[in-house]
């Protein structure tokens, strides 16, 4: 169940994809930021003004719920024919708003 709506599911290729609820963010996106790179709830909020603090917690909620899943996408390519992972774009995006 998604956290008070906040989150929505979409489908692509077969595959469950979680994003926050009225954008195009990925609950992957927030994970990355939060969890792999170490970006404070503060500076999501200052870079993402269509979140807030209960959009950024759903979508870790929904990553907790649905861990396993989500790990798996966010070390998939985005692109296959370059091989460029999520991780990795959000990594040097947050490079150059630093």
């Amino acid at each position: 169940m998604a956290a008070l709506n906040l989150i929505e599911i979409t489908e692509e290729q077969g595959r469950r994809i979680p994003r926050i609820a009225g954008t195009r963010i990925r609950v992957s996106e927030v994970v990355m930021m939060h969890l792999r790179n170490h970006s404070s709830i503060e500076w999501i909020l200052e870079n993402y003004e269509v979140l807030d603090h209960a959009k950024i917690y759903a979508a870790l909620a929904d990553y907790y719920q649905h861990q396993a899943e989500l790990d798996a996408e966010m070390e998939t390519p985005v692109d296959a024919a370059d091989g460029v992972l999520l991780s990795d774009l959000i990594a040097k995006a947050k490079r150059n708003n630093t």
